[in-house]
């Protein structure tokens, strides 16, 4: 029942997640002195007001209030600066969440600013969670931060946790990167386009949910920036991923594409001669994932074939003007000039002899390449080795695994110690659970798998592949979703949020095959 205190793992709280605010059940947690050292307030519809009128008055009544979790609700910089104010009379508080709010970079700075004026430089950094609220430029914004107050976004997951700082910083700001992107209404949208650029603005289409038709009569793709017409010739593939190639992760092993896949270096390979080198995507120039075979037997990562065709695509239709399907696309693959039709490209793993030829030697060498392990001694030179150095220098943990490539992932998965370290699985043990991470407050929203590929048109939409992992905030009775693509590997948020049509996904328990 709201209001009642609950003791677990002899911790006292007050929990009245989930539960619409209702300041008349709140009861005894009204009067007098309360013994809460954690109070929840998450996902109660709580507004500024609440917060400051009641919850706060509560907080300042419990001495031994260590955690306050107020996520998704609806508080803004007013309440902010109500937070701040009772963090500057609680310089004891751990933790802070407030992600899934609408607090912007005012809000934030209020919060930052009296957290490390109340803490001393010997006290725990204070946990802050701010994810996902309205922080325009956040990284503008954090480096703002950094060089004014004792600030950090705990780039390195093993070191820093909730009690610890490696770097001694006051405040811990997770995940700040990962701000929402407000809805502007598409009246506000031309609005501003007009003021931008003061030419006339093209109406926005009308939202549909209906999936994208398919065509075999050419390639059709998603709207993108930049491309390059048909009759010019390839620029250089590093020139047109530059600054694409990587995704910033928690730690240098963990190599993510663009896409938020976990990836292989080339340097891994054993031995690379003329027969392994085919394997490595002359677009990302990772060992290949998902390989794609064209007509001209050249090789691509399927996700990086499609940018290409979409970059292709639209660059053909805005100097044609035209929007039907385009019939031809250039070969990626440097210097040649070959000229593709959709029929022309297969998924090594399902192409025929038939269709071109030898196929069934580039699945045999490609099954046989062996891998070395990410984490492997002969690779500590690299910057992704950085982890397993360390490892050994502190541990004596080592890894000198190499194998085939089928078998890499689940290595991993449950072989590889140097992992596992460096990957510490969830602790279950009550004291211990005080030094790890709190569970993400996100792990609620719904997941689902997109079954069709999305290409926005307004400002507040967001691009969806096929088989991209999204995470849903909201669904409207329009058909439209709310949402951000989450990475396979560390299920960390990639991008913007932003609109979606609900009806682009896979059903609720689809599973993948």
């Amino acid at each position: 029942m709201a209001g009642k205190p609950q003791r677990q793992d002899e911790m006292c709280k007050l929990s009245c997640k989930g539960e619409p605010f209702n300041a008349s059940k709140l009861g005894a947690a009204m009067k007098g002195t309360t013994p809460y050292e954690e109070i929840d307030f998450s996902q109660s519809s709580l507004t500024s007001d609440n917060l400051n009128n009641v919850v706060l008055n509560i907080c300042r009544r419990s001495p031994r209030l260590r955690i306050l979790k107020l996520f998704r609700n609806q508080l803004d910089d007013r309440g902010a600066e109500g937070i701040a104010e009772l963090i500057s009379q609680k310089p004891d508080l751990e933790e802070l969440h407030l992600s899934h709010n609408s607090i912007t970079a005012v809000g934030a700075r209020a919060i930052v600013e009296a957290s490390d004026a109340a803490r001393s430089d010997r006290s725990n950094p204070l946990w802050v969670r701010l994810e996902h609220n309205h922080v325009a430029d956040p990284d503008e914004v954090f480096e703002t931060f950094k060089q004014e107050y004792s600030v950090c976004k705990r780039e390195n997951e093993v070191r820093c946790n909730v009690r610890y700082c490696c770097n001694r910083a006051k405040v811990h700001l997770p995940h700040f990167n990962l701000q929402r992107v407000p809805f502007v209404p598409r009246s506000e949208q031309r609005e501003q386009a007009l003021q931008r650029q003061s030419v006339p603005t093209p109406a926005v289409p009308t939202r549909t949910v209906a999936p994208k038709p398919t065509s075999n009569a050419g390639w059709s793709g998603a709207k993108a920036n930049g491309g390059y017409s048909q009759s010019e010739a390839a620029p250089d593939l590093e020139t047109l991923f530059k600054g694409q190639v990587f995704k910033d992760s928690s730690r240098p092993s963990m190599v993510l594409d663009v896409h938020g896949f976990r990836r292989i270096m080339p340097q891994q390979m054993s031995s690379v001669d003329s027969a392994s080198s085919q394997f490595v995507c002359s677009v990302c120039h990772f060992v290949m994932n998902r390989p794609v075979m064209t007509r001209c037997s050249h090789l691509f990562c399927e996700m990086c074939f499609k940018t290409w065709v979409q970059n292709q695509v639209q660059s053909t239709k805005d100097q044609a003007s035209t929007s039907g399907p385009v019939p031809q696309i250039q070969c990626p693959q440097p210097q040649c000039k070959a000229l593709l039709r959709k029929s022309d490209v297969m998924l090594l793993d399902t192409a025929e002899d038939s269709k071109t030829s030898g196929v069934q030697l580039l699945k045999r060498l490609r099954n046989s390449l062996c891998i070395r392990c990410v984490h492997h001694g002969d690779l500590f030179a690299y910057n992704f080795g950085k982890d397993a150095a360390d490892a050994l220098r502190d541990k004596g943990i080592a890894c000198s695994w190499s194998g085939d490539i089928g078998s890499y992932e689940e290595h991993l998965r449950s072989g590889c110690e140097v992992e596992k370290y460096l990957s510490p699985p969830a602790v279950s043990d009550s004291k211990a659970m005080t030094q790890a991470e709190p569970e993400p407050e996100d792990v609620d929203g719904e997941v689902r798998v997109a079954k069709y590929e999305f290409s926005p048109e307004e400002a507040a939409q967001i691009h969806l592949y096929i088989d991209d992992l999204v995470k849903i905030f909201e669904v409207t009775p329009t058909g439209w979703a709310a949402g951000v693509r989450i990475c396979r590997e560390t299920k960390q948020e990639l991008g913007d949020a932003g609109w979606f049509p609900v009806g682009y996904l896979h059903p609720a328990g689809y599973r993948e095959q």
